[in-house]
């Protein structure tokens, strides 16, 4: 699976399926956009995805977990992944940077419902950032100052809210 586009976009990073190389990692490259060898190679667990670059391209974040996902940060320098949520129970569906890199939007859904929460890149403790309590949040995405957010909500995914100044 290919990871995209460093945000300056002089690497590319992608994932092997571990199924093709028959063991239960994943193994991860980072080439040069122009070509060459990997400047990076790691080793992350097969049930590992969703992979998306940091806001300085200097680590991948990737959820896993199985039943219950949680968040992670693996330095392109190397050394282990560090787990930024603790979550105990549900799924991140999705992960959105926001401007700087410091704070990261998470959509979790906890049985049928979703909501929106919030992380700093290293930080403390997860916010819930909304409370709905029926229907799902489909996509996130923010302005690239990162000061609004809009997020797809509802029971389908044509209803769309706009969060402004939300920090």
């Amino acid at each position: 699976a290919v990871v995209g586009f460093s945000p300056d976009g002089t690497k590319i990073a992608y994932a092997t399926p571990p199924e093709l190389e028959g063991q239960s990692l994943r193994t991860v490259l980072v080439v040069p956009a122009s070509g060459g060898a990997p400047v990076a190679k790691f080793s992350l667990p097969a049930d590992s995805g969703y992979y998306r670059w940091t806001h300085d391209g200097a680590a991948l974040a990737f959820l896993s977990g199985g039943n219950v996902s949680n968040l992670f940060r693996q330095p392109l320098s190397g050394g282990a992944a560090q787990q930024l949520t603790r979550f105990t129970e549900g799924q991140i569906w999705s992960q959105e940077w926001m401007s700087g890199g410091t704070f990261v939007l998470l959509n979790r859904r906890l049985g049928e419902v979703s909501n929106l929460w919030g992380v700093a890149a290293g930080g403390p403790d997860p916010v819930a950032l909304t409370d709905f309590v029926t229907g799902s949040i489909f996509d996130v995405r923010s302005t690239p100052d990162g000061k609004s957010v809009v997020f797809t909500y509802g029971i389908e995914s044509q209803d769309a809210v706009l969060v402004k100044n939300f920090r």
